[in-house]
């Protein structure tokens, strides 16, 4: 579950020409059909086949002096699924932080056409510390990504050419 290379969605880009022979890679094997498995807190969960039903992005990521601030949004195919959340550090150590939900009904006209009454936004603060790798996890109808920060992943998101790269 690497997040080197991925897209707004959370997707990887597609890997490997035509005839070659490597190991696949995990999206080949999602469009495969082949069922592959995270762990969250002892439980698992298995991911979706095929395109991915859950759609995230973070949309501002603010460092303050010991903090972290993240604003964005996460949905799912069905409007009523909710979101989990969970931090830590890059070595697994949970990580305290205070999410709260916001409303985003730019979100719900974009992928389900009409304003939905619930809060697929969020805002997501944590204790940070410069040099150190923090993942936030975000869970939704039996999906997890993962989305890694440092200091160098935080300036190359907050470029002006990724954001030209990005679509909601």
């Amino acid at each position: 579950m690497s997040d080197i290379g991925l897209n707004s969605h959370g997707r990887k880009p597609a890997t490997g020409g035509a005839g070659s022979k490597a190991t696949a890679t995990k999206s080949q094997r999602q469009r495969s059909g082949k069922k592959e498995s995270v762990t969250k807190s002892h439980q698992q969960i298995v991911s979706n086949q095929g395109k991915s039903a859950m759609k995230f992005k973070i949309d501002v990521i603010r460092v303050r002096e010991k903090h972290i601030q993240l604003n964005g949004w996460a949905v799912g195919k069905d409007p009523m699924s909710a979101a989990e959340f969970k931090v830590t550090e890059e070595n697994g150590t949970p990580v305290n932080f205070k999410a709260v939900s916001t409303r985003r009904d730019d979100v719900s006209m974009i992928y389900y056409k009409k304003v939905i009454d619930r809060d697929l936004g969020f805002d997501i603060t944590f204790d940070y510390e410069r040099g150190r790798t923090y993942c936030l996890y975000i869970i939704c109808e039996n999906q997890m990504k993962r989305v890694k920060f440092n200091e160098e992943l935080i300036a190359r998101r907050t470029s002006v050419a990724f954001k030209r790269r990005e679509k909601i």
